[in-house]
């Protein structure tokens, strides 16, 4: 199905923007979901070299036209020179976290079969739960503004916050993600933004040597002449998404390239 907003890309966000600062227009965004709810081609799709996306909204795309998104910009890149027929394939949804990664993965692999996965993770200490109904529910590191201050939430979150918890979760997660992996023959590449301070980037870094099908990659933005290679039709695309708070096409761009030059010589090009 199709719909104009996705949120937090809504109306009321898109009316915050500052007037004077250059913003995507209300009519040139639409979202399109295959029937697995995912915005991508559908999953029945054959492919001659199948590859799969997860992560959260930066995967996702929200605020973005598809077109912009890292996710595709590296799909592309792989399809050209690869000169196979590849899918777009994408398990990215806003707000999620290793632990829904893992989940969908699980569910979704035996029906993609995924020779390679590329996951960015946001955040390490992001969680998925149940309390007192069996509705999964995200939890984020800085959850205060996002539930109500309940006793049983105020005790979750202390647990949550834990370093000690937040790698022992994301170990079983990974777990998941390796096991599964190993069964199809898949390579899993994680890419971490770093984006919240619970876990330190050398602790994930021992986590995922753990493993063998999982290949984890700190993201920095170190390359320098990256706009030299940027067309201006990219540059000139406002510096932020349509909902006023996720990064804009130079942001996806550039991580898509950074991300590229880690794996290159690991894709197959034959």
């Amino acid at each position: 199905h199709e719909t104009q907003w996705n949120p937090p890309d809504s109306i009321e966000n898109y009316k915050q923007i500052n007037s004077s600062q250059q913003n995507y227009s209300i009519d040139e965004i639409t979202y399109s979901f295959n029937d697995e709810g995912y915005r991508c081609d559908s999953f029945l799709e054959e492919s001659e070299l199948p590859i799969l996306f997860m992560g959260c909204s930066f995967t996702e795309g929200v605020g973005l036209p598809l077109h912009e998104v890292w996710s595709y910009h590296l799909h592309e890149r792989i399809a050209n020179i690869t000169n196979k027929k590849i899918p777009f394939w994408s398990l990215g949804k806003g707000g999620t976290s290793i632990d829904y990664a893992a989940r969908c993965f699980y569910e979704y692999s035996p029906l993609l079969k995924p020779k390679y996965v590329f996951y960015l993770m946001s955040g390490i200490s992001r969680r998925e739960y149940k309390y007192g109904s069996n509705e999964i529910h995200g939890w984020f590191p800085n959850p205060t503004s996002l539930f109500k201050p309940s006793d049983g939430f105020k005790t979750m979150n202390k647990v949550f916050a834990d370093p000690n918890f937040a790698s022992y979760q994301t170990l079983r997660s990974a777990m998941i993600l390796n096991s599964v992996a190993a069964r199809l023959n898949t390579k899993i590449f994680i890419f971490g933004l770093n984006m919240d301070a619970v876990v330190n980037e050398s602790s994930k870094i021992e986590l995922f040597k753990k493993f063998d099908n999982i290949e984890y990659f700190p993201v920095n933005f170190t390359h320098k002449n990256l706009a030299l290679s940027i067309s201006e039709t990219i540059l000139s695309r406002p510096n932020k998404a349509r909902d006023n708070s996720h990064p804009g096409a130079v942001w996806h761009y550039t991580l898509h390239d950074t991300m590229w030059r880690l794996i290159e010589n690991k894709i197959c090009k034959g």
